[in-house]
């Protein structure tokens, strides 16, 4: 089991994402979260082939395609978390956090 806790400071929403491997090739995701477009999303993706959304042609996957009707932000690091959760769950990346920062003069320190 693989738990992953993103904090978006653009909208302030904070989300769990709870990814269990539940055979050779199927994982499921769990995701709580203040979003409530993240947590219908969750919803839907449910129990997956993670094959399919980390393979060569991702974006025809369930969690991708979701992601794009669901979440009002290409950019949403929750599907970002959710994929890394995925990886780390399966074996094919390590449990290491992730940080962007902005560096410019209106970035509040």
């Amino acid at each position: 089991m693989t738990t992953v806790i993103v904090e978006n400071e653009a909208c302030g929403f904070r989300t769990q994402i709870t990814v269990v491997r539940k055979d050779r090739y199927s994982v499921a995701i769990v995701i709580e979260s203040d979003c409530e477009a993240v947590v219908r999303w969750g919803k839907a993706i449910g129990e997956i082939d993670w094959r399919a959304c980390l393979g060569d042609q991702p974006l025809t996957s369930r969690l991708w395609q979701t992601a794009i009707e669901i979440l009002p932000h290409r950019s949403c690091p929750v599907l970002i978390g959710t994929l890394r959760a995925v990886e780390t769950a399966v074996g094919l990346a390590r449990p290491a956090g992730v940080r962007i920062r902005f560096i410019s003069p209106e970035t509040p320190p």
